[in-house]
This record gives C-alpha cells, sequence and structure tokens, in this order.
C-alpha cells in the first residue's frame, strides 16, 4: 500500500521534496537563515537574563519599589484587568 501510494504521489508531477532542497541551498535562504539567528540569539539571552534579574532586582534594589515604577507597572496591568476574561 505505501509503495502505491509513493509511485501515485511522484506520477502526478509534484516533486515537494526536490523543490524544498533547491530552495535551502539558495544563498538568498542561507542568508534570511543567518539573519534570523542573528536576531533570535541575542534576544532569547537578553531574555533569559532579564527574566532571572528581574526578581534579584526587585528583591535586593529599591529602585523598582519607588512610586514611578508602581505607576507604570499599573497602568501596564490595566488593560488586562478591563478584559472580559478576568471577568
Amino acid at each position: 500500500m505505501e509503495s502505491t501510494a509513493k509511485s501515485r504521489h511522484s506520477s502526478s508531477g509534484h516533486d515537494s521534496g526536490n523543490k524544498y532542497r533547491k530552495l535551502i541551498e539558495t544563498e538568498e535562504f542561507k542568508h534570511l537563515l543567518q539573519k534570523k539567528k542573528a536576531f533570535i540569539v541575542p534576544v532569547t539571552l537578553f531574555f533569559l537574563a532579564f527574566y532571572f534579574v528581574l526578581p534579584i532586582l526587585a528583591a535586593y534594589s529599591q529602585v523598582l519599589k519607588g512610586e514611578a515604577f508602581s505607576i507604570l507597572l499599573g497602568l501596564g496591568y490595566m488593560p488586562f484587568s478591563n478584559s472580559p476574561s478576568f471577568g
């Protein structure tokens, strides 16, 4: 049954595997992958650093306990509190 499906697929003229191989071998595709990696790696590292440092700063620093930060934090959560899902 599997062999008939393969032969039927190849006889219909659709060769997506070969098209994909040709696509990933192009210089433009390789350039796009490099640009993707150049974006994803630094952003991920920044997020992870921020994720682990923020609780430490919140616990041991007075910067995040100020009035201005509390106002900004409240404004940041305001759209969520008006959401119907918080009903």
